[in-house]
């Protein structure tokens, strides 16, 4: 990724366009953590990714890559997320994932089923947090350092997360059971 970047960062567009595929399943998971459209996602990450291409060069620490498109793509979630609550027009779809599939990749992303429908219940940050921490496998560290949130914060919110989790299936189990 390293060769990749520094080839990206003299305008070259095919190495671009090879980070991009590495890194876009990534992306849409954690989009897709915060927004419910499938429309608003795939905009939002086309815009993630024109921003990251036109500011690349500015980007110091080629370490920081994943951190900085990630940031870039939160901000971008966040700003139509406002936009949404402003116009008071929050659009929902419901998707089916189990069709939905990459077009460069032919992955399909079945996987992730069973965690969108586990964080169903949780806040637009909550889901963002477990995405980031589970799915993406980033540390408190660096999810702290994307979103500008004290590390405390973050395993704090995790864990309140996870407890919602656990207490909506005790409860799902307790009806089931007594039904």
């Amino acid at each position: 990724m390293e060769k990749l970047l520094k080839r990206a960062k003299m305008n070259d567009k095919n190495a671009f366009n090879e980070i991009i595929t590495i890194i876009q399943k990534r992306l849409y998971i954690i989009a897709k953590s915060r927004l419910n459209s499938e429309e608003d996602v795939y905009d939002v990450m086309q815009e993630t990714l024109i921003k990251a291409y036109n500011s690349l060069k500015s980007l110091e620490d080629d370490n920081k890559f994943n951190s900085w498109i990630t940031s870039i793509l939160i901000n971008n979630c966040n700003t139509l997320l406002k936009q949404n609550i402003i116009s008071k027009t929050i659009p929902y779809e419901e998707t089916d994932m189990e069709n939905l599939i990459y077009e460069d990749d032919d992955i399909k992303i079945n996987q992730d089923v069973d965690f969108f429908s586990l964080t169903d219940n949780l806040d637009v940050e909550e889901k963002t947090l477990l995405t980031m921490f589970y799915s993406e496998e980033y540390t408190s560290k660096e999810i702290s350092e994307i979103l500008h949130i004290n590390e405390n914060t973050i395993r704090s919110k995790i864990s309140r997360a996870k407890c919602k989790i656990k207490e909506k299936y005790k409860k799902e189990d307790f009806y089931e059971r007594k039904a």
